[in-house]
């Protein structure tokens, strides 16, 4: 694959997602609500989108909202970690088991460690 090809296909794959981020189908990012959101140029590249693209799209969506998801599951944890009336330093006065606990909730959120 070319690097000409590649960038159209990269290109294809932004369009696909943004355009199901927002609409349940393509043929729903045909309507003119939806069309409304994308420039011109982009709606002629939806036209063009594969299959594949659009698996692949959504494979992309899905792993987007797993990490979303995931990431407040993370921030519900360390705030439930808070004891009642403390704020977000009060985090450093836990016990080490319940400390542990709120750093492995922190790390969830993205908030240091790998892909911080």
């Amino acid at each position: 694959m070319s690097t000409e090809q590649a960038e159209l296909r990269a290109e294809r794959l932004r369009v696909a997602i943004k355009a199901l981020d927002v609409a349940p189908d393509f043929a729903a990012g045909m309507y003119p609500e939806t069309a409304r959101l994308m420039r011109h140029h982009d709606m002629a590249l939806l036209r063009t989108i594969s299959p594949e693209d659009e698996q692949l799209a959504l494979a992309c969506l899905d792993a987007q909202r797993e990490a979303r998801r995931r990431e407040w599951g993370g921030l519900e944890e360390l705030l439930a970690a808070i004891p009642p009336g403390g704020d977000l330093d009060s985090i450093f006065d836990l016990e080490p088991d319940q400390a542990i606990s709120a750093l492995r909730a922190a790390k969830r959120c993205r908030w240091f460690g790998p892909g911080a």
